[in-house]
């Protein structure tokens, strides 16, 4: 990736705005007193509408992501070499709460979307042709705040009453509860390594990892966390979660899971209302969606 600093250099002679430019030119100013190290973070200079979740796109080799704006119902995409909203891919959602990429044949990627609607509503957005379908009859969910895809097409779903699947094989949309007894949920990523999901608890501070065939009971991962939201599992088995209610990005050791001895390392501070999060492919860099003032903040990750 570029210098920091070219990226803010460039975007300002292919967009100028005046107040923009003297914003960013202070800030320049700064950099060059203070000093630019590796492990500093990059903003994106475009406004987005309280960006909620990001997923970065592997068909196009991570260079791009896509980014779920709530209030405004849309989902847009960014270059995540030059942090520039490159366009506005659909419009017209109705209060998205989570979102996930479906692949299918070339050129006819869609995305899966959650609504939190009365009642809730599962929809498939079609990226070329911005067409927009229900998937599902009305859904009996209690406030949905994220989703993931799974490998063989089912959607989970985190909610203020749990986690919850919907499977598409069994002729129509079947919902079934995959936990027992959990609520509250917020982040949710795929471990593909184990077979389960990583979901955040906002309000008890937990990471958690749920086993997805039933093989073993809920494992309580990391605890004391801060509102957590959004989660990315590294390879390593460790994770990174955001912690809405401090502005900040922990790392969990992959090697302490699951023990009371668990590491939480900080490794990013001053964030202002953080949610999701995701990571390049290298697992050297995450781009975190800041709900207010609505912008994507990139961050080394310090290895290992």
């Amino acid at each position: 990736m570029r210098n920091p600093l070219v990226k803010l250099i460039s975007l300002q002679y292919k967009e100028f705005n005046p107040g923009r430019t003297v914003c960013v030119w202070m800030f320049l100013i700064v950099v060059l007193l203070l000093g630019c190290g590796a492990g500093d973070t990059i903003i994106t200079l475009a406004s987005l509408s309280n960006p909620i979740h990001i997923v970065v796109e592997t068909n196009t080799g991570g260079a791009t992501a896509l980014v779920l704006e709530q209030q405004s119902g849309v989902i847009s995409r960014i270059n995540l070499d030059t942090l520039e909203v490159t366009g506005t891919l659909i419009t017209g959602l109705n209060n998205p709460e989570g979102f996930a990429i479906e692949p299918g044949g070339p050129g006819e990627t869609s995305v899966l979307v959650i609504e939190n609607t009365v009642p809730v509503r599962l929809v498939k957005a079609n990226l070329s042709n911005k067409n927009i379908s229900n998937l599902c009859p009305p859904l009996n969910l209690n406030s949905p705040t994220g989703m993931v895809r799974e490998n063989n097409g089912d959607v989970l779903v985190t909610t203020n009453g749990g986690l919850f699947r919907i499977n598409f094989n069994q002729g129509g949309c079947i919902v079934t509860r995959v936990d027992s007894n959990l609520s509250n949920l917020t982040g949710i990523a795929l471990e593909l390594s184990t077979n389960s999901v990583l979901v955040t608890n906002s309000s008890d501070g937990k990471l958690i990892r749920i086993s997805l065939d039933n093989s073993s009971p809920p494992e309580d991962l990391a605890l004391n966390l801060m509102s957590p939201s959004g989660v990315a599992p590294l390879s390593t088995g460790g994770a990174l979660v955001v912690q809405t209610g401090n502005g900040s990005v922990v790392k969990i050791a992959g090697s302490q899971l699951p023990s009371p001895s668990t590491i939480v390392t900080t490794i990013k501070t001053g964030l202002n209302s953080p949610r999701g999060i995701a990571l390049n492919s290298q697992e050297n860099t995450a781009f975190v969606t800041e709900t207010n003032p609505g912008q994507i903040v990139q961050i080394s990750i310090p290895f290992p």
